[in-house]
């Protein structure tokens, strides 16, 4: 029997895969370069078109009506990495999800990009993932790219009512690629209203949006009582940015309360036009801002709410239609809350990988109520290697082609020819029912046996760290007092990984790389003055915390690794 929990994860995860593909289209373009794209200067329904992938010296690719972009491609990134006992494996999702999305990213913001370029580096922890590269800082990193993905996290909760139960996995998702406090609180905020909607049958009502910030203060507690976080990335932010992260969690919450006020005037006009003049207002539709994460929350509620009593076909279409703002994220972020209120309601039309978007959602919801569910099968995180290039994530195991750490793929259309004779684009469908329009080398070559997706290798299932799973039981059983929960209720991506490459190696250019010190730990059977030599010896270089972070993870991951095998 189809749980009513179960109807609300599917319909939001629907929803918002629609919103993503409506939006897609209409993004960041006026109606002139609108109507060179799909022939009119609005959208009203999904509609195939044209798009230019990869630059300059990419290709025009024909998109089918209802394909997603970005937004889409990362929640699922994110379900993926759900296992089925309900553990967000941040570790997968940040050293195989990410830097392998790359190779099929649509749409993609240059942040998300460069964060997952920056990953795909062995000596770049999830949590140590301070890049630099031209104008893209990590610590600067506030906009939507995280927020818009975070929705299985609470599709997947333990229990709606208490915030521990989804937050503690929305804030590490988070902080793979995003390092500024509005991402943050963007995620978190967006997050606490969905569950909000999935629990309470309805949207919450603007009187409470200001309490909405007391759930930045929720996460600040959860990110001090992160070990990861509060040991290695608090430090390293406060270094690098010269300020408390506190405070700055704390200038949000005020940032939120200020926004919600600004746009309490115009919430009791028509709908679209209140929608329409609260982005225009907040500075939605200027390059510098509409991106926001936290702006981009708020926006998605502001059309959840004004078009409560409507079809959520309606509600899209405006959101869709509001060129120069972000059209396909915040639509997408917005179907999913629409979606779980409206759960009895499908998309007027299927969007593409409805099929798998619709299973995902069921395995997430059975995670959540605590049914038996399968979880994603990864290779050996010891023995696994991002390509070197995206160009090399799409390569042949004993003749058949697989997309490297996540499976077998068929092609499903012609090769589409770049600017450049070496790179070409091709439709493919993977093995658990995804399409993706993967860059790759026009000749296939190998992959790579580090690079082998599980489904090609006989490697032992990765196991995760035992920290993490007390740290999932903790979250399961603890309870927030009522006061601290509102509603407690019982195409540049290839020279930004080079350029990030080059860094890494300046940084241990005065001695021996990380992997040289790391392997040598770990062959001489984890001596700890070794160790120890290491760590004060990487501290002394430039970069040194970063540097002693990723040599512990390594350390630390291989370590585990060899206990839980009975190889001491």
């Amino acid at each position: 029997m189809t749980t009513l929990r179960e109807k609300q994860a599917v319909s939001s995860a629907l929803w918002a895969a629609y919103g993503d593909a409506l939006g897609f289209p209409t993004e960041l373009v006026n109606e002139v370069r609108l109507e060179q794209r799909i022939g009119r200067s609005s959208v009203s329904e999904t509609v195939a078109w044209t798009r230019l992938v990869g630059g300059k010296f990419g290709a025009y690719v024909p998109l089918p009506a209802g394909a997603y972009s970005d937004d889409t491609q990362l929640r699922l990134c994110t379900s993926r990495a759900i296992r089925g006992d309900g553990h967000f494996d941040v570790e997968a999702f940040s050293k195989i999800e990410l830097p392998v999305w790359l190779c099929y990213a649509l749409g993609a913001g240059r942040g998300s990009k460069v964060g997952a370029a920056a990953l795909a580096l062995r000596n770049t922890a999830w949590f140590g993932n301070f890049f630099e590269q031209k104008d893209t800082q990590y610590v600067n990193g506030g906009g939507n790219g995280a927020a818009m993905r975070v929705q299985p996290h609470v599709w997947a909760a333990a229990n709606l009512s208490h915030a521990d139960t989804y937050l503690v996995g929305v804030i590490r998702n988070t902080i793979c690629t995003h390092g500024h406090p509005r991402a943050i609180a963007g995620a978190v905020i967006h997050a606490a209203c969905l569950a909000y909607t999935m629990r309470e049958q309805a949207i919450l009502q603007p009187d409470e949006w200001t309490s909405l910030g007391d759930f930045i203060e929720i996460s600040l507690d959860l990110i001090f009582s992160d070990v990861d976080l509060n040991t290695f990335w608090i430090p390293s932010w406060e270094q690098q940015t010269a300020k408390s992260l506190r405070g700055e969690m704390l200038r949000a919450k005020d940032e939120w309360a200020a926004h919600v006020e600004e746009c309490r005037q115009f919430l009791s006009q028509p709908p679209d036009a209140a929608y329409g003049q609260i982005v225009s207002k907040l500075g939605g539709m200027q390059p510098d801002q509409r991106g926001s994460g936290l702006k981009c929350a708020l926006f998605a509620l502001v059309l959840a709410w004004t078009h409560r009593d409507s079809n959520p076909a309606i509600a899209l279409r405006t959101s869709a239609n509001l060129l120069s703002s972000d059209t396909d994220t915040i639509s997408s972020m917005a179907g999913a809350l629409v979606g779980a209120l409206f759960h009895e309601s499908a998309p007027p039309v299927r969007v593409q990988d409805a099929g798998y978007v619709e299973y995902e959602a069921r395995r997430l919801t059975a995670v959540g109520e605590g049914r038996a569910a399968e979880s994603f099968s990864y290779p050996d995180l010891l023995s696994w290697q991002a390509p070197r290039s995206q160009l090399d994530a799409v390569g042949l195991v004993d003749g058949k082609v697989a997309l490297a750490g996540v499976g077998w793929i068929d092609p499903t259309s012609e090769e589409f020819s770049s600017g450049k004779s070496d790179v070409v684009w091709q439709w493919y469908e993977t093995s658990f029912g995804q399409t993706v329009l993967c860059k790759r080398r026009s000749s296939l070559s190998s992959l790579a046996k580090s690079g082998y997706p599980a489904a090609a290798s006989t490697m032992e299932a990765y196991v995760r760290p035992a920290h993490l799973t007390e740290m999932r039981k903790d979250t399961r059983s603890r309870s927030r007092p009522e006061s601290r929960d509102l509603f407690h209720d019982d195409g540049q991506v290839e020279s930004s990984r080079e350029e990030i490459r080059e860094r890494a190696g300046a940084a241990s250019s005065s001695g021996r790389s990380i992997d040289e010190m790391s392997d040598e730990a770990i062959q001489s059977g984890f001596p700890p003055r070794l160790i120890g030599e290491h760590i004060l010896a990487l501290s002394e270089r430039e970069s040194g915390i970063e540097l002693v972070v990723a040599y512990t993870a390594i350390i630390a991951k291989a370590r585990r690794a060899r206990v839980k095998r009975g190889r001491q």
